[in-house]
C-alpha cells in the first residue's frame, strides 16, 4: 500500500504540469495532438481511481479499528491528503460557500439578527478612502472623469 500512495503521489505531480501545458496550448491557440490530450486524461482518470482506492483501503482500515464512520472518513483523508491540500482545499470551499451565499442574497454566515458583521467598516471605509486618495488612485479617476467631461466635472471637481 506504500507503494501505491508513493506512485499516485508522484504520477499527481507528473502530470500536473503536463495538463497545464495543454492548458497553455489550448489557451493560446496551438492545435494538441488527439493523442497527447487522451493521453493526460487516461492518467488522469487512472491516478484519480488509484487516489480513490487509498482512501478506501484506509477507510477500511480504520473502521476495522473500531472508529466511527465520521472518523474514519476524516482519518482516511488525513493520511491520503497532505495537509496544506487540504487547507487549500478548506480555504476555496469556504469562498465558494461565501460566494453561493452573496449571490443567493443570504446574509453572512453565524450572523444572527441585530449583529454588525463589521462593526468597524465605516471608519475602516473611511481611512481606505484617504489611503487611496493619498496615493493618487482616486484622484487620478477624478481628474480623469474632469478632463472627460464626467459628472464629477460638473459636480464642481478640483481642477489643476
Amino acid at each position: 500500500m506504500k507503494a501505491l500512495r508513493k506512485a499516485v503521489r508522484w504520477g499527481f505531480l507528473a502530470l500536473a504540469p503536463c495538463e497545464l501545458v495543454i492548458f497553455m496550448c489550448t489557451v493560446g491557440g496551438v492545435r494538441v495532438a488527439p493523442a497527447a490530450r487522451l493521453t493526460a486524461e487516461l492518467a488522469a482518470c487512472a491516478l484519480t481511481a488509484g487516489a480513490t482506492v487509498l482512501l478506501l483501503l484506509d477507510y477500511r482500515r480504520h473502521r476495522g479499528d473500531g472508529l466511527h464512520r465520521r472518523s474514519a472518513f476524516l482519518g482516511a483523508i488525513a493520511e491520503s491528503v497532505p495537509a496544506s491540500v487540504r487547507r487549500l482545499i478548506r480555504h476555496e470551499i469556504t469562498l465558494a460557500t461565501s460566494l453561493l451565499r452573496r449571490v443567493t442574497r443570504r446574509g453572512p454566515h453565524g450572523i444572527r439578527g441585530g449583529d454588525h458583521a463589521v462593526p468597524y467598516a465605516p471608519a475602516q471605509a473611511a481611512v481606505g478612502v484617504r489611503l487611496m486618495y493619498g496615493s493618487g488612485a482616486v484622484r487620478g479617476s477624478v481628474e480623469g472623469a474632469a478632463r472627460m467631461g464626467g459628472a464629477d466635472a460638473r459636480a464642481g471637481a478640483p481642477q489643476r
